[in-house]
């Protein structure tokens, strides 16, 4: 069977058809590029935000490194600076000691020195008064 021919109104009819079918073939290509140009814009997007993002954790973990090594060293500084005034202290509080203990051996020489005194003071006057002889 052979195709039947189709009228001029059926022709232009089909060929407005397939132009039709043409245009939007081309706008669903041009729709589906924009689409893929979008989501490689996107996906450049994220990517370069989840750098960023990468870059910005390393520099807050670098900053609460140096963070934490300044606190250890105040606390280190504060740990030598208090040993340091406990030192000062205790050689105050020994050197308080090594004074009392001084004081109280020169008291102690000079109480010595009195007794001394007095007992030659009255060995001197029973020297000086004449002996009775038990009488």
């Amino acid at each position: 069977m052979a195709a039947p021919e189709l009228s001029a109104e059926e022709l232009a009819a089909k060929e407005a058809a397939e132009a039709e079918a043409a245009k939007a073939a081309a706008e669903k290509e041009e729709i589906e590029r924009i689409v893929a140009e979008a989501n490689k814009a996107w996906e450049e997007r994220q990517a370069r935000e989840a750098a960023e993002a990468a870059a910005e954790a390393q520099r807050l973990e670098e900053e609460a490194r140096r963070a934490e090594e300044a606190a250890a060293a105040a606390g280190a500084e504060e740990a030598a600076r208090l040993a340091e005034e406990a030192e000062k202290a205790r050689k105050a509080r020994e050197e308080r000691e090594a004074q009392k203990a001084k004081a109280e051996a020169e008291l102690k020489l000079l109480a010595d020195r009195r007794e001394a005194e007095r007992l030659r003071a009255e060995a001197e006057a029973a020297a000086a008064r004449p002996w009775s002889g038990g009488q």
